[in-house]
């Protein structure tokens, strides 16, 4: 896990999410719905956990 860069960890959800911002974070869901914004800082808050991890790592 931490070898995974925090840009990619979303990108093999696309069954998901469809669209990201510049840091790989989904901002849209599988059907074009703009994520919530209680949705999107859960996952802004595993890209920052994965972040530390990939970062203490390298």
């Amino acid at each position: 896990k931490k070898k995974i860069r925090p840009q990619d960890m979303f990108k093999d959800q696309s069954d998901k999410y469809s669209q990201f911002d510049e840091n790989g974070i989904p901002t849209h869901d599988a059907a074009g719905a703009k994520l919530t914004k209680s949705a999107f800082k859960k996952l802004h808050k595993e890209w920052e956990k994965q972040r530390r991890l990939y970062e203490s790592s390298h």
